[in-house]
């Protein structure tokens, strides 16, 4: 199966291999997921090809990283081939979430269009470098970066593939424009 099959058949990627650990055969991952540990209510998660795994957490690496087995394992060789795996679990698994909540998941691909109607791109990817999220929209080779917010984006609608925004002019106000350099 490849990862667009993945997305359609309401698989959510929860993780990637980042790289082989010691020599038994651990792996450490990069959890997507808003709490890290969160993944040991996943026992079981599946790679792009169908295969599953059962993981089990055995340690943190650093700030960012799990150290974890994952079943079949028994070697250092074996887990360096999972480098770079992004690993799935069954979307009814996951919790329900709030009203106003979303997965980044459901928000990708959704057309952004302003308050007053103009196509702006679609969501491309949802980013978080320590701030908050941000939505990076894409239309032809051209790529946006909104902050998702209220402020910002003034409503999501999953059901009809659409997120709206203030319009750019709004948003982003050219430099001079009433700010003074200090």
């Amino acid at each position: 199966m490849n990862e667009t099959s993945f997305h359609n058949d309401k698989m959510v990627c929860i993780c990637q291999v980042a790289s082989a650990h010691g020599v038994k055969g651990e792996v450490k991952l990069y959890s997507f997921m808003e709490d890290r540990l969160n993944i040991k209510s996943f026992p079981i998660l599946y790679d792009e090809d169908g295969n599953s795994y059962e993981i089990k957490v055995t340690g943190l690496f650093k700030n960012d990283l799990l150290i974890a087995r994952l079943n079949g394992m028994a070697d250092r060789a074996a887990a360096e081939r999972l480098k770079g795996r992004k690993l799935y679990v069954k979307r009814e698994s996951l919790p329900q979430i709030g009203d106003e909540e979303y997965y980044h998941t459901d928000l990708i691909g959704l057309d952004v269009v302003t308050t007053k109607g103009d196509n702006i791109g679609k969501i491309n990817a949802v980013h978080n470098f320590g701030a908050g999220d941000i939505l990076e929209v894409k239309k032809g080779g051209n790529s946006l970066m909104l902050p998702f917010n209220r402020n910002i984006v003034t409503d999501i609608d999953i059901a009809a593939g659409r997120a709206v925004c203030l319009p750019l002019e709004d948003i982003f106000i050219e430099a001079g424009d009433g700010a003074e350099a200090g």
